[in-house]
């Protein structure tokens, strides 16, 4: 009786060790739980930019275009005028991204300002036929239709400007060149030509 006693009190205390080990194994399993949350950002950067001609969003737009005055007849009292037309616009656009500052565009003399015609404009169109090149005047009015009393947009002069631009939409800037009679200097015969370039500037 006495043996038993110790062998049920025996069993007894090892049921209870046992009971106690794996409640601390469940409470340690409990404790080594959990969850961690980690979080990254998305970035991107818009710069200022402008551009000439279609607008990249709407597609809408043109570009700088050329300007042919056509047939000028020394012996007649008749001026020469035309715009600058691309897809049913008088002159061209341009676009800047929204919050872009500085812009300003500027309209060179031309190839032959060297040679204009005084009283007839601050650039010249050229021929050259042998060994002589012959100019003929004209203006570069800031219209979308010439008039013999239009200003002459002046060699380096600005087209337009602006401190920012507030809207992703195309801004038109009318161009138009106007060629007047009465031209004295020796003109032949021939295909007169002049480049001007524009130059679009934005930034600080």
């Amino acid at each position: 009786m006495h043996l038993n006693g110790l062998l049920k009190r025996s069993l007894s205390a090892s049921a209870a060790l046992l009971i106690g080990a794996s409640m601390s194994l469940a409470a340690g399993a409990a404790a080594n739980s959990g969850t961690q949350t980690a979080k990254f950002n998305v970035t991107a950067t818009i710069p200022g930019s402008c551009t000439f001609g279609p607008n990249a969003i709407s597609g809408t737009g043109v570009a700088p275009s050329n300007i042919a005055l056509g047939a000028y007849d020394v012996q007649s009292t008749a001026d020469l005028a035309q715009p600058m037309s691309s897809g049913g616009t008088n002159g061209f656009t341009y676009t800047c991204t929204i919050g872009t500052t500085g812009i300003k565009i500027v309209a060179d003399g031309g190839l032959n300002s060297a040679n204009a015609v005084s009283g007839f404009g601050v650039r010249a169109m050229s021929n050259t036929a042998g060994s002589t090149t012959y100019y003929l005047g004209y203006r570069l009015e800031q219209s979308a239709t010439c008039t013999a009393t239009g200003a002459d947009v002046a060699a380096a002069g600005t087209i337009a400007s602006s401190a920012a631009s507030l809207s992703n939409a195309n801004q038109t800037v009318p161009l138009c060149a106007f060629a007047a009679h009465g031209q004295t200097q020796p003109l032949g015969i021939g295909n007169y030509t002049d480049t001007v370039a524009l130059t679009l500037t934005f930034g600080p």
